[in-house]
């Protein structure tokens, strides 16, 4: 490692521990997996595919696990640490501004990576019990629907990350889960923009349509409950996305964080 990574990854260690004790991170687990026994219970109550119904239901307690914990956590990640004025003491040390938002990016990411891991496995197992292997619901398909979902985690922790710089981590918070609804519907914020007759009021739609981060590079949709098969470009198109606005979210964070000095 060099120094750079060294300091980047300290910080990472330390705020993976902090946001570990939060209450609220395990509040929203066992929310996603209550709404995965749900999901079961529906399914013994249909003759109709019930597998497809736990797919449904798991796949969707997954995305919004991993969205609540980014957005609520990321939002809170650099403010918390203004409340508590470590961060000015960090940063009189010498360690950059962005390498202090990196690092706090890396430690979510962290938490991300495990709530996706645990709440994954227990999605898998209640599908394999519900008979899934039997019904091929286990395609390849789904996989990558759940790794999509990591990557839209991280897209949505820059995003609140990014928000927490300039505004409250409430405010914040929902402006997070704003973009998270608005970015899963690009494709019609830029249908309407085709539809308005103002020529100005059409080219500020497709402005704000281009400038959303485009969730639907990580919603394969249908495509999960059928099995139908993903494009291999389409995965590294989804991957290269989510690691370019990243970038650029958790960059833009660290140099707007010099206003939470003032």
């Amino acid at each position: 490692m060099t120094s750079s990574s060294k300091v980047v990854w300290s910080v990472a260690s330390v705020s993976f521990r902090e946001i570990i004790r939060e209450k609220i991170l395990y509040n929203i687990l066992v929310i996603a997996v209550l709404l995965m026994g749900l999901g079961f219970l529906a399914s013994r109550m249909t003759y109709v595919r019930p597998d497809r119904i736990i797919l449904d239901f798991g796949v969707s307690a997954v995305s919004l696990s991993l969205v609540a914990i980014a957005s609520l956590m990321g939002a809170a990640v650099l403010n918390r640490e203004v409340e508590r004025r470590t961060m000015f003491l960090a940063l009189s040390r010498p360690i950059s501004r962005f390498q202090f938002v990196a690092g706090k990016y890396l430690g979510l990411l962290m938490i991300l990576i495990l709530n996706w891991a645990l709440v994954s496995a227990v999605f898998l197992g209640i599908l394999f019990l519900a008979g899934g292997v039997e019904t091929n619901c286990f395609s390849s398909t789904l996989f990558v629907a759940l790794g999509l979902l990591l990557l839209q985690s991280w897209v949505m922790a820059g995003v609140a990350i990014f928000f927490s710089t300039i505004s409250t981590t409430s405010l914040s918070a929902v402006l997070a889960i704003g973009v998270f609804l608005i970015g899963n519907n690009v494709t019609q914020i830029h249908t309407m923009a085709t539809k308005i007759h103002s020529t100005v009021g059409s080219w500020c739609m497709g402005l704000f349509g281009l400038a959303v981060p485009n969730l639907e590079y990580f919603d394969l949709g249908s495509k999960v409950t059928y099995g139908l098969p993903v494009a291999g470009h389409f995965i590294l198109i989804a991957t290269g996305y989510a690691l370019v606005v990243s970038a650029l979210l958790i960059t833009l964070a660290g140099v707007l964080i010099h206003g939470k000095e003032a």
